[in-house]
């Protein structure tokens, strides 16, 4: 994932940021409390570039907490809609999470998800739990749906390849 800023642009722009899987997709991550008018601003400039987004973990977004009807419009500017696997899963009574958790459910039940992935940096200080949330999103809303956003969306941004003039 890239962290959005003015200087993500440039670099975007040079080629000089890695894409998903050499596609032109990009996975974008914002300021958790950027406001929604900067944030469809920024979309539609790293569009400008012609590349697709990807947003990373938007259970994480206040500008979208609350208003579902701002994912559906991301999705109608072409975004494609990341949540962490971990934020769909119970982690205990003292869950410091449990707001995203939260969030992440609803857009679940919304079906304004498209891709599931895991947010794992670093394999031992955070753990994947993929396999633990397709086997939840499995159970409580069916095979087909988690198979759709834990293979069939991903392996479709794997499948694009790069049209992009910079290569990436």
């Amino acid at each position: 994932e890239v962290f959005y800023s003015n200087s993500m642009l440039d670099r975007l722009e040079q080629g000089q940021i890695l894409t998903l899987a050499g596609s032109d997709y990009v996975l974008v991550e914002f300021d958790y409390g950027l406001p929604y008018r900067e944030i469809v601003r920024a979309i539609r400039a790293i569009q400008g570039l012609a590349y697709d987004v990807v947003i990373a973990h938007i259970e994480r977004y206040d500008a979208f907490h609350k208003h579902p009807e701002r994912v559906q419009e991301m999705r109608r500017l072409g975004c494609l809609i990341q949540v962490n696997a971990a934020s769909l899963l119970p982690m205990g009574l003292f869950d410091p999470y449990k707001v995203l958790k939260k969030r992440a459910r609803q857009l679940l039940d919304a079906d304004l998800i498209d891709i599931i992935a895991s947010d794992a940096h670093h394999v031992e200080s955070r753990p994947y739990h993929m396999a633990e949330a397709y086997a939840f999103v499995a159970k409580k809303y069916g095979d087909d749906y988690a198979h759709q956003l834990f293979v069939s969306k991903p392996e479709k941004i794997i499948g694009k390849g790069s049209s992009h003039p910079h290569g990436n």
